[in-house]
C-alpha cells in the first residue's frame, strides 16, 4: 500500500511521515530529499521538475511494494492540484491519501521556525501561493495536526491502512 501524505507546506506531512515510519517500519520516500539529490544546488523548481521527481518516487514505491514491502510512505508533495491526485489514483496498487491540515497560523509558524528545511523554496510566500491556487484534495483521511500529536495521527493512519487492506465489507 502507498500512503501518500498531502497538505500545504507546514501542515505536518514530514512529521507524520517520521511517526508513521517509527510505528510501521514503512520506508519514507521524501520528495524534498529526492529533489535535492536529483537537482543539487537549486532553489526554485518548475512544476515539470517536481512532477518528474514524484514520478521517480512513485516508481520506487511500486518497485518496493512489488518486492514485498508491505507499505511505503510518500512525503513532501502538497497534492494540491486535481491532476496530482488523479495521478495517485492511477497507481497500480492500493493508495491511501492522507491530508494533513492545520491552521494557517500553525503552518506559518512551523515554516518560520524550520529555516533549515531541506526544501529551499519553502516559505510563507510559497504557502500563500499554494493555498490560493489549490484544488480541494480528495483525501481518504484528513488529519488535524493542530489537534493530534504526530504519534496519535500515525495511529489513526495505521487504523485506516488496516481498513483499506481489508477491502470493502
Amino acid at each position: 500500500m502507498l500512503i501518500a501524505l498531502a497538505g500545504l507546506p507546514g501542515s505536518g506531512k514530514t512529521t507524520l511521515a517520521e511517526a508513521l515510519e517509527r510505528l510501521t517500519g514503512s520506508p519514507v520516500l521524501n520528495k524534498d530529499n529526492a529533489r535535492a539529490a536529483l537537482l543539487p544546488g537549486r532553489t526554485q523548481y518548475s512544476d515539470a521538475e517536481n512532477d518528474a521527481v514524484v514520478e521517480s518516487l512513485l516508481q520506487q514505491a511500486e518497485d518496493l511494494l512489488g518486492a514485498g514491502t508491505k507499505s511505503v510512505i510518500l512525503d513532501g508533495r502538497t497534492f494540491s492540484k486535481r491532476r496530482q491526485v488523479e495521478r495517485l489514483r492511477r497507481f497500480p496498487l492500493p493508495v491511501l491519501i492522507v491530508e494533513c491540515r492545520c491552521s494557517e497560523q500553525t503552518a506559518l509558524g512551523r515554516i518560520a521556525r524550520d529555516a533549515q528545511h531541506l526544501a529551499p523554496d519553502r516559505s510563507a510566500d510559497l504557502y500563500l501561493r499554494l493555498r490560493d491556487a489549490s484544488d480541494p484534495i480528495a483525501a481518504d483521511l484528513v488529519v488535524d495536526t493542530d489537534a493530534l500529536s504526530a504519534d496519535e495521527a500515525a495511529l489513526l493512519v495505521e487504523r485506516h491502512m488496516s481498513d483499506v487492506a481489508a477491502g470493502p465489507r
